[in-house]
């Protein structure tokens, strides 16, 4: 661990923060575990997305040192993040709905049950990627990079 990394991951964390109050459920939102849970989401859907996904996990500091690096990062990981809470908040509201309350305090402790639901969550997102409904992280930051 660098002092490079701590910087860049420390700014990919801001990131998530600001995008985080797009979770509609305002405990959920609340609770301190949720910011790291879209951590490890957006670190397993980075790890799956392509190349440049992979990369940013590997060596943050790299992307925040290229030009407009931060704010090329704050455009590329929301429009992930965005698409990710969109299925979230509908996971959330789907159990709400059914009377099986979605239990974030539980779910969001036990290992099991935070792989289990990041895996439906990063399964509806490859899908979305795959039929072109929504573009990966590595096409985001290029495109942000070419403006």
């Amino acid at each position: 661990m660098t002092a490079r990394r701590i910087w860049a991951l420390f700014k990919v964390y801001d990131i998530v923060m600001q995008n985080h109050a797009s979770i509609e459920h305002e405990r959920l939102r609340s609770y301190v575990l949720t910011r790291f849970f879209l951590l490890y989401l957006l670190a397993e859907a980075l790890s799956q997305a392509d190349e440049q996904g992979r990369e940013l996990v590997r060596d943050p500091a790299s992307f925040l040192e290229a030009p407009r690096g931060l704010e090329r990062l704050r455009v590329a990981i929301g429009r992930l993040l965005s698409d990710l809470l969109v299925d979230l908040n509908a996971e959330v509201k789907e159990r709400e709905e059914s009377g099986n309350a979605f239990d974030y305090k539980r779910e969001l402790k036990s290992p099991s049950a935070v792989r289990s639901l990041a895996l439906n969550l990063l399964s509806s997102y490859a899908k979305l990627v795959k039929r072109g409904r929504t573009s990966s992280f590595g096409r985001d930051w290029e495109e942000t990079g070419s403006e």
